[in-house]
């Protein structure tokens, strides 16, 4: 299963990959995604940044029924919704959803004020159908930015035995929402239970193990 920064480091290897053009130069969103990505082979020469963001996770290793695999932007939120794998917060390796439907990328970091991100069929200007992929500075708190998906990475240290919670540092926790407004930790907090309830069950799940073989021993 994946760290974040699997993640991050095959998103960084793919910035500056660029789509094929038509004869008459026209970028034509033929990509090397969708063929590498089982069930959206039909995706070729289509808008490809859903695409982009599930060939990511997939080959990073992310663990499979954490995230979407679709062609969507639409139906990629839809599905972190469904699985209660949706927040308004940012996460490091978290799918940012922009428009409801319109465009999405994968995030590299964040702050109080910005969302950084690597997105595909993007360009230097931010569009949702551009002609490659590219790392982007998003502003967190504009109304195009629609939310957050969560798929499950594990620790950079012990990636075998524990799962990260949002894999995010406190700094998080001093960020404010706004002049004048509340702290976002409490919402943060509130938008890692997912994650805490799999890692209670997956401590428990192992502490099943170590006392079965416990047993065998004696």
């Amino acid at each position: 299963m994946a760290s974040t920064s699997d993640v991050i480091n095959l998103l960084k290897s793919q910035v500056g990959y660029h789509e094929g053009r038509d004869p008459d130069g026209e970028w034509n969103n033929y990509q090397k995604y969708s063929p590498n990505v089982p069930g959206l082979e039909w995706s070729q020469n289509q808008a490809w940044c859903a695409t982009f963001a599930s060939w990511i996770y997939i080959n990073a290793g992310v663990q499979a029924g954490s995230f979407p695999i679709t062609a969507s932007v639409g139906e990629a939120m839809q599905w972190y919704k469904e699985h209660n794998r949706w927040s308004e917060y940012p996460s490091i390796g978290g799918q940012i959803i922009f428009g409801e439907d319109k465009h999405t990328g994968i995030v590299t970091g964040f702050d109080s004020t910005y969302v950084y991100t690597i997105e595909g069929n993007t360009n230097s200007n931010g569009s949702a159908n551009g002609d490659g992929v590219y790392a982007r500075t998003r502003v967190r708190r504009d109304p195009y930015v629609t939310g957050y998906g969560l798929p499950t990475f594990t620790t950079e240290s012990n990636g075998d035995l524990v799962m990260a919670v949002n894999n995010q540092d406190a700094r998080v926790l001093w960020s404010y929402k706004g002049d004048g407004e509340k702290f976002d930790s409490y919402a943060y907090l509130l938008g890692t239970w997912k994650n805490v309830d799999q890692l209670i069950k997956q401590v428990a799940d192992l502490t099943a193990k170590v006392d079965a073989l416990s047993a065998k021993i004696k």
